[in-house]
């Protein structure tokens, strides 16, 4: 039974073939029907698990014509997983004799992904002339190719019209797809489609060539014809061209255009030349070039100590990521502030699209030792920008909520130096708070002074006391003989909550303010019971006699009822709950009950309580259970 989402105790009642609670059905047979599935799983998998690439024999040629051939083979085994893809290689013999994938003169022709006898059509064959082709099928494991066959194509004819053909165009270009089209005219020939190939390998691919692909249009007549050209590499570019055959069977063949239509697949961006300037003890002015986006929504910077992380990403350990705003092509630079003095930092540039990032090289700096005392602040391991008008958890400028009657947060902030001479902190008092809520922050720790060159540290204290409900915000300045810092100053804020609101907050796991459950409580109190409420997963408590002990919660039966007993703190009247029981024999029907948990252990900070539930209309048992966490009326 766990506490979900929507401020809710879902569990079950015991089964009453049964004598342990179980959520929806399960029978005294339960553990040996499970044993017996886990016996044949075991039995099951070796075969399930046994991986080899596919079986491919027989290859065929059939329907041989002055410049079309009808080729083929047989799937008999897909190696115990699915097909990826089958086809056939073929090449002029005189040219290669075994071709195989991205071989000298060697064009791929695919078919559908299965098993079993498939053909494909080839066209644009040269006449009269001597071919060797294999049939072949991919799967996970790996490649496998028939034997080689042959055939030869007979000589052409004479005299025959060449078909005309317009509007050779690719469209809805993708990272691994492309739409290649033309128009044929009013005497279209039997065959017509595409060939493309890697503009790298061949850039003018033919019906019979290096590296190409061809894919014939399955029909026939005038007009517009379209094919997708799949399985292509990203951010590669692409030569295509479209084909038709002769009307009257001459061998006459027409391929246009006379130079290739060149395409590029989309991909992550193309982010190149990672500059650094502007280097002091603790900035610098990072930046790279975004050279080719593919549609990119995000640019940026990422570093780290290059001791720490020599090949920084995002995500990666010690890595900063710091985004920049715009989505041009073209340079960008981003600020960087924080740094240590006189260490080196590793950095990459970096850009976003929908099929993934793109990085530039690895770029380094090093922090310079600046002359003279430097300044730096920093809260909970995080560093404070000097001027900072916003603030932050992270770096504990954000003190949280706290009670307003008697609830106090207490924040320590590192003054460091890591300039060449000692800082002085000239203010009298030190540290100054000012701002509409100052009487809400008090100094409770001076920073001591002066401040050692070199790495030297200093703290200093505030204790936030809200006086009221709501923000609560002030200014904290410190005046010293940093050259360029002076004074440092930046902003502090805290929330004064009322007794339902620190309940609420010490118990949530979510900022959601939304009240989903309809209950109006201000935040989901998920987990509401849990020894370690902010701990989200924890879940809620079992007892035994009168100690409470980590668990679950537990349906038992009471005097013949299901009862759901949990822990909930003792508190839980001052932010002013209550509970309805809710319970169904099918999830889809649910009656109510307003009965009062009862108490059945208290140590003071936690209750183990439980609820009853009584029979559904009918006499029936329940056997789904939700406990409804309300704001009393």
């Amino acid at each position: 039974m766990t506490l979900d989402t929507h401020s809710v105790v879902r569990g079950c009642a015991p089964h009453p073939a049964s004598v342990i609670a179980a959520c929806g059905e399960k029978t005294t047979f339960g553990l040996r029907r499970l044993v017996f599935a886990f016996v044949l799983l075991l039995q099951a998998a070796p075969a399930a698990w046994a991986q080899v690439p596919p079986t491919v024999v027989n290859p065929t040629s059939t329907n041989v014509t002055i410049t079309s051939a009808v080729l083929g083979g047989e799937v008999s085994s897909d190696g115990g997983v699915p097909i990826l893809e089958r086809g056939v290689v073929f090449a002029v013999t005189a040219t290669n004799a075994d071709p195989v994938f991205g071989a000298v003169g060697a064009t791929r022709v695919k078919a559908d992904a299965t098993t079993g006898v498939f053909t494909v059509q080839v066209a644009g064959l040269p006449a009269a002339t001597d071919y060797s082709f294999k049939a072949y099928a991919i799967n996970s494991a790996g490649t496998t190719w028939s034997g080689v066959g042959t055939f030869s194509t007979p000589a052409a004819g004479t005299g025959g019209t060449r078909s005309s053909l317009t509007g050779a165009a690719v469209t809805n270009v993708t990272s691994d797809s492309a739409t290649i089209s033309a128009t044929a005219g009013s005497s279209a020939g039997r065959f017509k489609g595409a060939v493309y190939s890697e503009a790298a390998v061949n850039s003018l691919p033919s019906s019979v060539g290096t590296g190409v692909t061809q894919q014939v249009f399955p029909g026939t007549g005038d007009g517009l014809f379209q094919m997708t050209a799949t399985g292509l590499k990203r951010n590669t570019q692409y030569a295509a061209r479209v084909f038709i055959s002769a009307p009257s069977g001459s061998g006459a063949f027409t391929i246009q255009p006379l130079s290739a239509l060149l395409f590029t697949t989309l991909g992550a961006p193309i982010v190149t030349t990672p500059t650094s300037a502007d280097v002091t003890g603790t900035g610098a002015t990072l930046g790279g070039t975004v050279a080719s986006d593919g549609g990119f929504t995000e640019r940026g910077v990422v570093y780290a100590l290059t001791s720490a992380n020599s090949n920084p990403e995002i995500g990666g350990a010690g890595v900063v990521q710091v985004a920049v705003a715009g989505t041009d092509l073209g340079a960008f630079t981003a600020p960087v502030t924080g740094l240590t003095p006189g260490v080196s930092y590793s950095f990459k540039a970096y850009a976003i699209n929908a099929d993934g990032t793109g990085y530039s090289e690895v770029g380094t700096f090093g922090g310079m030792v600046p002359a003279g005392p430097e300044i730096a602040l920093s809260g909970n391991g995080q560093p404070i920008d000097d001027g900072a008008t916003g603030t932050s958890a992270t770096n504990h400028t954000d003190f949280g909520g706290t009670a307003v009657a008697g609830g106090t947060v207490v924040r320590t902030f590192t003054i460091a130096n890591s300039g060449t001479t000692a800082l002085n902190l000239t203010g009298t008092p030190k540290v100054v708070v000012s701002g509409t809520h100052a009487a809400d922050f008090t100094i409770t720790l001076d920073p001591a002074t002066p401040v050692s060159a070199s790495g030297g540290t200093t703290t200093l204290q505030i204790t936030f006391n809200p006086s009221a409900n709501g923000l609560r915000t002030a200014t904290l300045t410190l005046a010293s003989d940093d050259s360029d810092e002076n004074p440092f100053d930046f902003a502090i804020a805290g929330t004064g909550l009322s007794a339902f609101e620190v309940w609420a907050a010490s118990h949530s796991v979510s900022s959601n303010p939304a009240t989903p459950g309809a209950n109006n409580l201000a935040n989901l109190l998920n987990f509401a019971f849990g020894m370690s409420p902010l701990v989200h997963g924890s879940g809620p408590l079992d007892y035994s006699g009168n100690v409470i002990t980590p668990g679950t919660v537990v349906c038992v039966l009471d005097g013949g009822m299901p009862q759901a007993r949990f822990v909930r703190r003792t508190d839980h009247g001052a932010a002013g709950l209550s509970y309805i029981t809710k319970f169904s024999a099918d999830q889809v029907i649910w009656q109510t009950d307003t009965s009062t948990p009862t108490v059945l252990a208290d140590d003071g900070t936690h209750q183990v309580v439980g609820m009853s539930y009584p029979l559904l209309s009918g006499g029936a048992q329940a056997r789904f259970f939700i406990i409804e966490v309300n704001l009393a009326p």
